[in-house]
């Protein structure tokens, strides 16, 4: 018996071509890729350890809850989300409540290389997630940040 697809979506720019122009079944060019993006943000998860504290995660999942950016200006994206803080700083002073010095927090950002931003991105997503599944902020920490978050 055949697996139905989870997800049937259309193919565009890049993606299309990076399929088009291999050989084999599509679904599994698409896992096999999907497998390599997981084990990419995995890796530049480690190299993230240690830079933010549990309050600075928080900030930056509440601040960074809607962050969306085009994967043309990938390189860009550091400093997209240190812009983004900086902003959500501005208006809802997130970071001045809860005790936290946003400038140097933004400055961590920017310091970050585009992959370490990608997954933290990831991981603010993977953590809005959980929390909409009903897992309270420490457990959705836990799971998504690890025990020392």
């Amino acid at each position: 018996m055949e697996e139905k697809p989870i997800v049937s979506l259309p193919l565009e720019g890049p993606v299309r071509e990076r399929v088009d122009g291999r050989r084999g079944d599509p679904r599994d060019l698409l896992l096999r890729d999907l497998g390599r993006y997981d084990a990419l943000l995995r890796w530049a998860w480690k190299s993230l350890e240690g830079i933010f504290d549990r309050d600075e995660i928080l900030l930056l999942c509440d601040a960074l809850r809607n962050a969306r950016y085009d994967p043309k200006r990938f390189d860009r994206w550091p400093s997209f989300l240190a812009w983004d803080l900086e902003e959500v700083e501005k208006y809802e002073k997130l970071g001045t409540h809860r005790g936290i010095d946003v400038e140097y927090l933004s400055e961590k950002l920017e310091k970050m290389n585009p992959l370490q931003a990608l997954c933290l991105i990831d991981r603010i997503e993977v953590f809005w997630t959980r929390m909409e599944g009903g897992a309270g902020d420490d457990k959705a920490m836990e799971e998504t940040f690890g025990k020392g978050a």
